[in-house]
């Protein structure tokens, strides 16, 4: 398993989503952030917005927390490509990693 480096925090709604790129270090330093739309065209241009900042993404996860089911189909597509991708259940207090849940 890669060092983590940089996380790429998701906030969801319905029609878009705003995403904020991390890079961890001594310090956080922001590297971008951008909003997309929340459909299949939206989650491609994240996918090709990412992978132009971040070279080496096995360093890399997504994080999102889970808002009704606003969530599910970017974290199915992003799972799918092959990213890292956690989401936070706050109403359970789990934290889901790769459909497993885990307590705090």
């Amino acid at each position: 398993m890669s060092l983590l480096k940089s996380v790429v925090g998701i906030d969801i709604s319905k029609n878009d989503f705003h995403v904020c790129l991390k890079q961890l270090s001594d310090k956080v330093i922001v590297k971008g952030s951008r909003s997309f739309a929340n459909t299949l065209e939206g989650f491609n241009d994240l996918s090709t917005w990412i992978t132009s900042k971040v070279k080496d993404q096995s360093t890399l996860l997504f994080v999102m927390e889970a808002t009704g089911i606003y969530h599910e189909n970017v974290t199915h597509y992003l799972y799918n490509q092959g990213f890292s991708v956690s989401c936070i259940f706050r109403t359970t207090g789990f934290f889901v990693i790769f459909g497993a849940a885990i307590s705090p």
